[in-house]
């Protein structure tokens, strides 16, 4: 996954192409990528940022605005965003990494966009032990926030408690 700055026109005649490489039917026209820095992720010069998921045969595009968080399961990256639910092989650390402005970790398995965050609520189970949760916009799912992380997403959201 990598950034490159391109204009609007740039980024449809890439979506374009990319359409034809991975959905084209006749096998004697057939279009090749010179490298593979589109194949995840593009960053457009309007502050527009695509997450580029190659599922099968086909590619879909999410918007990065789009999407409430990516969670670790096992050796795959769940991606949770507002048309559903997609997984990319690429690790939790390398995704930090790229969208680094706009999304806090908040445990070693979750990724949260800062931008979809509502609010973190803390939740006493049995025990009696307080855990930090956030909340998201438009859904009913919550994460957990790591002990270790809690002072710094606190810090970050503004939650108090």
């Amino acid at each position: 996954m990598e950034h490159a700055s391109i204009n609007d026109n740039e980024c449809l005649y890439r979506q374009n192409l990319l359409s034809k490489v991975f959905n084209s039917s006749n096998d004697s026209n057939k279009y090749y990528l010179k490298d593979n820095k589109y194949k995840y992720h593009t960053k457009v010069t309007n502050k527009k940022e695509f997450i580029k998921i190659k599922t099968g045969v086909n590619v879909k595009i999410i918007p990065v605005e789009n999407i409430y968080y990516f969670k670790a399961e096992d050796k795959y990256v769940l991606v949770k965003h507002t048309e559903g639910e997609a997984v990319v092989s690429m690790s939790l650390k390398r995704l930090q990494g790229k969208l680094r402005s706009s999304f806090i970790r908040i445990h070693r398995n979750a990724l949260v966009s800062m931008d979809m965050i509502q609010g973190c609520e803390v939740k006493t189970g049995n025990n009696g032990v307080n855990t930090w949760q956030v909340t998201f916009k438009k859904i009913s799912e919550k994460l957990v926030i790591s002990r270790g992380n809690v002072p710094h997403v606190k810090n970050i959201l503004g939650c108090s408690y």
